[in-house]
C-alpha cells in the first residue's frame, strides 16, 4: 500500500477525530481510510488511534508521530512542487502587501527588475497601512515593517531606514522645542499606531519614552499632515518627509538623540507550501537590500538642536 498515502489519510483521520469525516474529505469510502491505518500501524508496529463508538483520538505515540508525518508530507508537496517549476518555466502570481510610500518608492522599482529577468511571474502588489494581518486579505507576502513576530510566520530582515523627529515651523514658534528625549512628554506628540502600538518612541541608544498626544493614526499621511498644520510632534522614516525637510516645511528634532531605526522585512506564513516563485523572490529582495544603504539625514544649520533659553 502507498506509505505516502497511508501518511495522508493518518493526518486527516487526526484532523477530523473520524474515519467517516476524513473519508468524506479524501473521497474515499469508511473501510478504505480503515485499511490505511492498519497498514501505517502495521508499519510503525504501535497503536496510534483509539477507537471508540463516538470519537478517534491520538495515542501518546501516535501524537508524537502525527507531527513528523505532517513535517514529512510538507517535504514532499515542496519537493514535488520544486521539480514541476524546475521542469517548466516558473510562472504564477505572487500576492504582495507594502506600506504605501515604501510600496511605490522602493518595492515597485525592485519588483519590476525581477519581472525583466522572471516574466512568467505575475506580481499583484496591494498598497495599504498593515493594519490588518497580510493573511486574512489573501496576500503571500508582506513587505514592510512591524508586522507580525508570533511562531506562524517567517520573516527575513531587508532594508534599514533612518528616522527623525520633526515638526512645523508654526509649532514650534508656539513651543519649546525640546532638548532631550525626556522632554517630549511634555509636548504634543502624535502616534503612527503600527510602528508604536505601546505609545513608545524608541532611540537609537536603547531608551524609550513613553508619549501621549491627541492624534493616533494606523496612516502615516495622515499624521504628516497633521505635522505640517502645525498639530504636533511626530517621527517617521526619513524617506516619507525628506521632501518636506529638505524644503523647510519641517524641522528636524533632536539630532543629538536619533530614533532607532526601522527594521523593513519580508513577512510570509511558516506552515505552507513555499512555491519556487516565491522563493526567488524573497531571494531577489535580499539581494537587493543587500546593496542598498540609507546614511543619516543631514541636519540644516536652521534646525532646533537645543530648547531656546
Amino acid at each position: 500500500m502507498d506509505k505516502l498515502r497511508c501518511i495522508e489519510v493518518f493526518i486527516e483521520v487526526a484532523r477530523y477525530g473520524s474515519f467517516a469525516a476524513a473519508a468524506t474529505k479524501l473521497n474515499m469510502s469508511r473501510a478504505s481510510v480503515s485499511k490505511h491505518i492498519a497498514s501505517l500501524e502495521h508499519e510503525f508496529k504501535v497503536s496510534i488511534l483509539n477507537r471508540n463508538a463516538r470519537k478517534v483520538v491520538l495515542t501518546d505515540t501516535g501524537a508524537e508521530i502525527l507531527e513528523r508525518c505532517q513535517t514529512l508530507l510538507r517535504s514532499y508537496e515542496v519537493l514535488v512542487r520544486d521539480i514541476q517549476d524546475a521542469k517548466n518555466e516558473i510562472s504564477g502570481t505572487i500576492r504582495v502587501e507594502a506600506p504605501p510610500i515604501f510600496g511605490a518608492r522602493f518595492l515597485l522599482p525592485q519588483i519590476a527588475e525581477f519581472s525583466k529577468t522572471h516574466p512568467g511571474i505575475h506580481v499583484d502588489l496591494s498598497l495599504s497601512d498593515p493594519s490588518q494581518d497580510f493573511r486574512a486579505k489573501g496576500a503571500d507576502l508582506f513587505v514592510g515593517f512591524n508586522h507580525i513576530t508570533d511562531d506562524s510566520c517567517t520573516t527575513v530582515n531587508l532594508l534599514r531606514f533612518p528616522q527623525v523627529i520633526v515638526a512645523a515651523p508654526s509649532y514650534l514658534a508656539q513651543h519649546s522645542s525640546p532638548s532631550c528625549p525626556e522632554e517630549l512628554q511634555n509636548l504634543n506628540c502624535m502616534i503612527h499606531t503600527q510602528k508604536a502600538s505601546d505609545s513608545m518612541w524608541r532611540f537609537a541608544n536603547g531608551s524609550a519614552v513613553s508619549l501621549h498626544g491627541t492624534i493616533r493614526s494606523n496612516y502615516g499621511e495622515a499624521i504628516k499632515q497633521a505635522t505640517l498644520l502645525g498639530h504636533g510632534i511626530s517621527m517617521f522614516p526619513y524617506y516619507f518627509v525628506q521632501r518636506e525637510c529638505e524644503a523647510g516645511d519641517l524641522e528636524i528634532l533632536l539630532p543629538a538623540f536619533p530614533p532607532a531605526w526601522l527594521q523593513f522585512s519580508a513577512v510570509y506564513e511558516t506552515n505552507r507550501v513555499i512555491p519556487l516563485r516565491m522563493k526567488r523572490f524573497i531571494q531577489s529582495l535580499e539581494v537587493w537590500s543587500a546593496s542598498e544603504s540609507f546614511p543619516a539625514p543631514k541636519i540644516r544649520e536652521s534646525e532646533h538642536l537645543s530648547a531656546p533659553g
